[in-house]
């Protein structure tokens, strides 16, 4: 009786306030042990996860059947079923390099719902208002183009270090994604 209330005790003694030092502690111990086996075991990981699992891949008739039936789909479709088990990191990857190609084409239109000012106001403006008026659109659309390509690189990159990196991070995409979802008819040029 009393082991059990000790146990008890003691279960109800750990301090979870610091788990993100812990989990660090936890793989650098792993990561310790890794590279201090003996010789014969890293040759043994070596043939193992190098060789006998790719044979195996290759031999393998479920495995066959899966590559095969995805290159149907990609004949047929453009793209196979693999890309749908995580849809919005295939997603954000086709999107990236082509949201990051437009922002370095630096093209000289912005959407029209940017400006601050209506049809009628923006007609009334000097020449040197007009252009300064221009200028700062551009500079709107750039930086909101800047912020849409931060929350694709962040789905994309998906590394996050404490939980406050992570909600930082969450911010961000939300942000982005809220403006591609606002601009994306202002893709174009």
């Amino acid at each position: 009786m009393k082991k059990v209330k000790e146990k008890k005790e003691k279960k109800d003694d750990i301090d979870y306030s610091d788990m993100t030092s812990s989990v660090k502690e936890m793989f650098d111990n792993i990561r310790e042990r890794l590279k201090n086996r003996p010789w014969y075991q890293k040759i043994w990981d070596f043939i193992y996860y190098k060789i006998i699992i790719k044979v195996w891949e290759i031999i393998n008739p479920v495995y066959n059947w899966r590559r095969s039936r995805f290159l149907w789909q990609r004949i047929t479709r453009g793209f196979d079923d693999s890309e749908t088990w995580s849809l919005d990191d295939t997603i954000a990857k086709f999107i990236l390099p082509r949201l990051k190609r437009f922002r370095e084409l630096e093209l000289k239109g912005v959407p029209g719902n940017i400006s601050k000012l209506t049809w009628e106001e923006e007609q009334k403006l000097s020449k040197e208002a007009s252009e300064a008026h221009w200028e700062q659109m551009e500079k709107d659309w750039n930086e909101i183009l800047d912020k849409m390509i931060l929350a694709f690189e962040t789905i994309v990159k998906d590394d996050w270090k404490d939980i406050n990196d992570m909600k930082n991070q969450e911010k961000n995409i939300n942000e982005g994604l809220s403006l591609f979802a606002q601009y994306l008819r202002g893709l174009w040029w």
